[in-house]
Order: C-alpha cells, then sequence, then structure tokens
C-alpha cells in the first residue's frame, strides 16, 4: 500500500533532477561568459573591449526562455560583470535589466523573426546599450573614455551574436534531450 507513495516520490524528484540542468544553465553560462570575458584573446594586447558576452545570452533568452533568466540572477551576473570588468558599479546591472523589460514587452513580435532579422534588433539593442553604457562611463570617470573601445565592443558583440546563438540553441537542446518551444 505504502509502495505507490514512495515511487511517486521517486518519479517527482527524478523529474526534478532532469530539469535541473535546464535552469541552471543560464546562470552557469552567464558566469563563464562574465569571466572569460577578459579572456578574450586580443583584450590584452591591443586593449581593446572583449564582446558583450552577456548582452548576447540576455538577448537570446529573454526572447526564447524568459523565465529562465529571472530579474534577480540577471541583476547578479550584471553586477559580477561590473566587478570583473571594473566599470561604474551597477551599470551593467541597471542596463541589463532594461534590455530585458524592453526585450520582454516585444518577444512575441521578434521571436518570429528570422535570424537576420533578429540579428539587425540585436544590432540596434547592442549599440543603445554601449552608448548609454558611455555616458555612465563618462560622467562616472568625467572626462569619459575614448569611444572607439566602446563602438568596437559593440562591433564584435554584433558580429559573434549569430554564432554564440546557434551554440546555445545546440546546448540547451543537448541538455534538455529535445527542442524546447517558447510559449507565449
Amino acid at each position: 500500500m505504502n509502495a505507490a507513495p514512495i515511487e511517486g516520490v521517486r518519479l517527482r524528484w527524478q523529474r526534478t533532477l532532469g530539469r535541473l540542468p535546464a535552469w541552471l544553465l543560464p546562470g552557469l553560462l552567464g558566469i563563464v561568459l562574465v569571466l572569460a570575458g577578459n579572456l578574450w584573446p586580443w583584450t590584452a594586447a591591443d586593449q581593446l573591449p572583449s564582446p558583450h558576452w552577456l548582452l548576447i545570452l540576455v538577448f537570446h533568452w529573454s526572447i526564447h526562455r524568459p523565465q529562465a533568466l529571472p530579474p534577480l540572477l540577471l541583476a547578479a551576473l550584471g553586477l559580477l560583470q561590473d566587478l570583473w570588468w571594473g566599470g561604474p558599479l551597477g551599470s551593467n546591472l541597471l542596463l541589463l535589466l532594461i534590455v530585458q523589460a524592453i526585450l520582454l514587452d516585444e518577444r512575441r513580435l521578434i521571436r518570429k523573426f528570422s535570424l537576420t532579422q533578429k540579428m539587425i534588433v540585436f544590432g540596434v539593442v547592442a549599440f543603445f546599450y554601449e552608448l548609454l553604457f558611455y555616458l555612465l562611463a563618462d560622467l562616472y570617470w568625467n572626462p569619459g573614455p575614448p569611444w572607439r573601445p566602446f563602438l568596437v565592443q559593440a562591433g564584435e558583440t554584433l558580429l559573434l551574436y549569430p554564432v554564440v546563438v546557434l551554440l546555445l540553441g545546440r546546448l540547451e537542446r543537448a541538455l534538455l534531450g529535445t527542442r524546447w518551444k517558447a510559449r507565449g
């Protein structure tokens, strides 16, 4: 008689453990991408910033899996990026939350776009993100840093967007076993 409830509990735990990579994936990947940002090959040699890996992650998952990247996790990743990069504290945190809020409002429309259209939208988002970050850095450091590194970072991020998004999709399918369909 008591075997059925124990079996039911075991099945619930197995289902929960089976979902574990799905909800851990954005946070772990975010941490890896933030820490790996300074290991970009030409960052140290040319004094150019690395691509904004976390912005790509936020753009992708805010459109396709918004529940996988809750605002509290995103705030923690933004703060970690601010601490790691040494920029104005709270700037990435604030800007990433703003980007996520805008994308959540428009995700039903953007989700239907082709990869090329998403890349154009991402380019606009990346440009304004870098512009706002530059303005915050200008207020913080007065006089602000030169424009070139911010434009290079936006360009690098835009060029790497399709590659990173395709890799994120493959990784997600490999961990989940099936293609995840966004509800919306």
